[in-house]
């Protein structure tokens, strides 16, 4: 189901919806019954590393570190004469919209 397992080479994402990082702000929230999605990495052919946990506070960052890791890929890439594909899902459009604090 998720990217590395599709054919990707790398990913870094959460692998549900962005709406579960407001979760914990509403009435009745019970940490003991759910947890936290995980923001994740992988790579082909490795397991995925959870890089932190997804909450409201890390989602008003998501899109900056998407953009980073998305920069960062390219200028790798493109040292190498290997064409590339790179595939950018940003979250700021879906609920909650909680712009980067900047």
């Amino acid at each position: 189901r998720l990217p590395n397992n599709q054919g990707f080479d790398e990913w870094y994402g959460i692998p549900r919806s962005s709406g579960e990082a407001a979760w914990p702000l509403q009435p009745g929230f019970d940490p003991e019954e759910y947890e936290l999605q995980p923001v994740l990495e992988g790579r082909r052919g490795e397991r995925n590393r959870v890089v932190t946990r997804y909450d409201h506070v890390v989602r008003a960052h998501m899109d900056r570190e998407l953009t980073n890791r998305a920069a960062d890929y390219v200028r790798r890439k493109a040292a190498e004469p290997k064409r590339f594909f790179l595939y950018v899902p940003f979250t700021l459009p879906h609920f909650p919209p909680l712009a980067h604090p900047d």
